[in-house]
């Protein structure tokens, strides 16, 4: 019951984001996201700590960082059958290939250890070189090299 609350709020993000998206893209006006994040709380009303919750970002990463590509006009090569994607896709999903893997816990100052989704970089994508940091190809180095030939 605990993870219902967070994954509700970032559903709601989503939603409200997705349609400010529509309506921008539709008037041509700029778009400017900005997110908050408020603390989950139990059926009672009662504010649940971030390790009794789900202690996770991970959702609200993968989410976050799907907005990406608001319009799904950011088309990449085909790539796939890696992460949650069974199949082919060509969307800049930065989450998709790597749902379920997580980057090492990050202690806050605040004393919670918060677990972050790890993200595919844009060389993954659209091929090597790298032009990220290291010459890496997602966050936590789990891909050493791009997607591959194009997904069939």
């Amino acid at each position: 019951m605990k993870g219902k609350y967070l994954l509700f709020l970032v559903c709601a993000s989503s939603f409200l984001f997705n349609s400010a998206s529509a309506v921008a893209q539709e008037s041509h006006a700029k778009l400017k996201a900005y997110s908050t994040v408020k603390s989950a709380r139990d059926s009672m009303g009662n504010q649940i700590s971030p390790q009794d919750s789900v202690s996770s970002l991970a959702t609200f990463t993968y989410t976050v960082t799907s907005s990406r590509d608001p319009f799904g006009n950011n088309p990449t090569p085909a790539w796939g059958h890696t992460g949650q994607a069974s199949g082919c896709q060509n969307n800049l999903e930065v989450g998709d290939p790597l749902s379920g893997t997580d980057i090492p816990p990050v202690k806050g100052a605040n004393g919670f250890t918060y677990h972050l989704q790890e993200l595919a970089f844009f060389s993954w994508f659209y091929g090597a070189p790298s032009i990220a940091a290291n010459d890496w190809f997602s966050d936590n180095n789990t891909f050493t090299t791009d997607a591959g030939p194009v997904c069939k």
